[in-house]
Order: structure tokens, then C-alpha cells, then sequence
């Protein structure tokens, strides 16, 4: 119970993080003044931490059996997958768009 809370925890910061680092709103300029080595350790150790939850959860979907039946928590379980899937998507995107950057 403590380590789905957890991992629903980590998600949801990563949400709003990626959301607000990514807003393109007029009252709000990020500028990211890191080296491009401290970006990529960055978003890698990022990558690193949900593709580990990510195994996690598939682990347990696996677990679950194959009744048919897909209750609350295993409904849940999915809808977590796809929502880090998303996430994994999007900084893998970025570190793609980073590494390749002159």
C-alpha cells in the first residue's frame, strides 16, 4: 500500500513539474541554466526512476492473474501505466531533443 501511495506521489509531482516546466505562459519564463551534461544526467535519472516504477506496476498487473476480470485497483494499476508510458514518452522526447541540440 505504502509503495503504490509512493509511486502515486512521485507520478503526480512528475505531472505537475513536466506541466509547469512546460507551460508557455507570459507570466512565467523558465530558463534552464544548467549544462547540457547536468540536463541529460538530469532527465536520465528521471527516465531511469519511472521506467523502475513503470516495472513495478507491470509486475504487480502480471500478479493480478488472468481472470478476465480487471477490478478497481487493477483498472488503476493500468490507468498508471499509460499515464507514465506518457511521461516516459515526453522526456525521452526531450533528452532526444537536448543530446541532438548543437
Amino acid at each position: 500500500m505504502n509503495e503504490s501511495l509512493a509511486i502515486i506521489g512521485t507520478v503526480l509531482l512528475i505531472y505537475i513539474a513536466i506541466r509547469y516546466l512546460g507551460s508557455n505562459s507570459s507570466n512565467i519564463e523558465h530558463i534552464d541554466t544548467r549544462s547540457k551534461e547536468d540536463k541529460v544526467n538530469s532527465l536520465k535519472a528521471e527516465i531511469d526512476a519511472l521506467e523502475k516504477r513503470l516495472n513495478n506496476i507491470n509486475n504487480h498487473i502480471s500478479l493480478e492473474g488472468g481472470s478476465g476480470y480487471l477490478d478497481d485497483e487493477t483498472e488503476d494499476l493500468f490507468s498508471k501505466r499509460r499515464t507514465i508510458e506518457g511521461n516516459l514518452l515526453h522526456l525521452k522526447a526531450k533528452l532526444s531533443e537536448i543530446t541532438t541540440a548543437k
